[in-house]
């Protein structure tokens, strides 16, 4: 089960997807993200079973928090990350 959403929902679906790692097998932020929060073994968990998909485009106001900040991060985390820069969003 992966869960995702746009703007403020993508925020949403990171705050469910990453505090319950182990309900959900992937988060697909849309144009929207938030970071790894609470207690450190969630970011232990998230790392065993969770992928995510940071997907943005050229117009998203978000866009540099998505690449320059929040997949690195996932990625120094050895979370599998990927970044979707969609050109027509």
């Amino acid at each position: 089960t992966y869960i995702s959403g746009f703007s403020g929902g993508a925020r949403m679906a990171c705050a469910i997807g990453f505090a319950l790692p182990e309900v959900f097998a992937g988060v697909a932020p849309v144009c929207g993200t938030n970071p790894l929060a609470g207690p450190s073994y969630l970011r232990h968990r998230a790392q065993e079973r969770l992928s995510v998909a940071f997907i943005t485009g050229e117009k998203d106001t978000n866009r540099k928090e998505n690449e320059v900040y929040m997949a690195p991060w996932f990625e120094e985390l050895g979370i599998r990350t990927r970044l979707w820069h969609l050109v027509s969003m």
